[in-house]
């Protein structure tokens, strides 16, 4: 909310920052957009130590994208 005043009537005019549209997402949906694998890859590997780590950071940034 960017900023509200009472206006007569005892109303109240809200200003939004961003649409409704844009808010509705992060209204109805609790649950992250992405999420990892629940069982944790075999760390004794590169792949399996890094792939964790670099997918958070791409996740991250598409659902900053998307929000």
């Amino acid at each position: 909310m960017r900023s509200a005043a009472r206006v007569p009537g005892g109303h109240w005019l809200v200003l939004l920052k961003r649409s409704p549209c844009e808010i509705v997402y992060d209204a109805v949906e609790q649950e992250p957009l992405f999420e990892l694998h629940h069982a944790l890859p075999n760390q004794s590997f590169p792949v399996g130590r890094g792939v964790q780590p670099a997918l958070k950071r791409f996740y991250s940034d598409a659902e900053a994208a998307m929000k």
